[in-house]
């Protein structure tokens, strides 16, 4: 029996479908509980006695958690550590989401799984504080960090809408990123479930990208599939020209030689991209 958490979340709405076409699985989201209550999770526990736990549930607004650090902490951090002490209790195994922002961000080769961790914001330092927590709990665990992972919501909506309106659109210059389509990203995690796959993974759509390269597929993909043309019209500045209430990181990629050891072969990011823009261009 598999509890996920955060199924709301667009990694959670991917994911529960498609576990439960071979798993059985309790699924709740901030509407209907807050996994922050912790005598609701352990009465859960009780009741379930899961073989998983599966935490889709985070603060992933980068920015947002530099303006609610305690909120940050709490949800992407203390959460995940009481969770992980549920998990050793009663012998499940935990699958914990966490992110490429647990890295500093800077240098240009993409960060293995034993990269020294150095983050730079309060999401980072979050997700962090969790993984350190989850490794020195003793539970059976996957902690999966992924990097930039788009669909209909999110970062790359916010691109899009300032395309379509023909504004122009600032990024950090130099920024390169590791583009990841929310539905191959639930794909490889539950290939790593069935696996049997423990440690830390990291886990992204093959092949890294400088920012603007990816938005001019981006723009090339949807002209092509919408019959509306885009203005990419795109601003790159220095980290300290870029209005932001933290450091960004500038290289936001991630190695995934351990993925591929493990028998999981990610397709492209360009190949992605494709059919998200084709699949998806009405709803964008």
């Amino acid at each position: 029996m598999i509890i996920l958490s955060g199924s709301h979340t667009p990694l959670g709405a991917c994911l529960l479908p498609m576990l439960r076409d071979s798993h059985q699985v309790c699924a709740f989201d901030d509407g209907r509980s807050d996994i922050r209550d912790f005598s609701f999770v352990e009465s859960l526990f009780r009741e379930i006695k899961p073989d998983l736990f599966i935490n889709c549930a985070q603060m992933d607004n980068v920015e947002e958690c530099e303006y609610k650090r305690e909120d940050a902490y709490t949800l992407n951090g203390r959460v995940p550590a009481f969770l992980a002490t549920l998990c050793a209790a009663s012998k499940a195994a935990m699958v914990q989401l966490s992110s490429h922002y647990v890295f500093p961000g800077t240098g240009n080769e993409p960060y293995r799984e034993d990269s020294a961790s150095a983050p730079a914001t309060v999401f980072g330092d979050s997700k962090d504080y969790a993984e350190k927590r989850i490794l020195s709990s003793g539970c059976e665990h996957l902690i999966v960090r992924f990097p930039h992972l788009y669909g209909r919501s999110g970062w790359l909506s916010g691109y899009l809408e300032k395309m379509k309106a023909g504004e122009s659109v600032t990024h950090l210059k130099d920024e390169m990123i590791s583009p990841t389509y929310t539905l191959d990203a639930a794909r490889m995690l539950i290939e790593l479930i069935d696996r049997g796959a423990r440690g830390i993974v990291h886990c992204a759509n093959e092949g890294t990208a400088a920012l603007p390269d990816f938005l001019y597929e981006v723009e090339r993909h949807y002209s092509r599939s919408s019959g509306r043309g885009l203005v990419v019209n795109l601003k790159g500045l220095e980290p300290d020209e870029f209005i932001s209430p933290c450091d960004l990181p500038v290289n936001n990629t991630l190695d995934i030689s351990k993925l591929r050891s493990l028998g999981i072969a990610p397709r492209h990011w360009k190949e992605a991209l494709e059919e998200f823009i084709s699949s998806n261009h009405q709803y964008l």
